[in-house]
């Protein structure tokens, strides 16, 4: 079991449907992505909300991730939310 789906198992526990991360450091913990920007977790996607500066990184790195550009992080991630949970 991979790091997101270790996080997805507790999310039953804590009742949430969404995790919302936003420090650099579990950002690459969970995906490698050592970029800037925030990672939303949902019970069936994770998206990492990045902007323009990431997008070639983001290309180069395989990841089964859905990628958002956006320079408003946390509005993304609030629209992100509202459309999936």
């Amino acid at each position: 079991m991979d790091r997101i789906e270790k996080l997805r198992a507790q999310f039953n526990d804590l009742r949430i449907d969404a995790f919302l991360v936003t420090d650099p450091v579990n950002q690459q913990y969970l995906t490698d992505f050592d970029g800037e920007g925030v990672i939303l977790v949902t019970t069936d996607q994770t998206t990492i909300i990045t902007d323009e500066r990431f997008k070639t990184l983001l290309e180069q790195q395989a990841g089964p991730y859905q990628v958002i550009i956006t320079r408003d992080y946390l509005g993304q991630a609030a629209k992100e939310v509202e459309r999936r949970v």
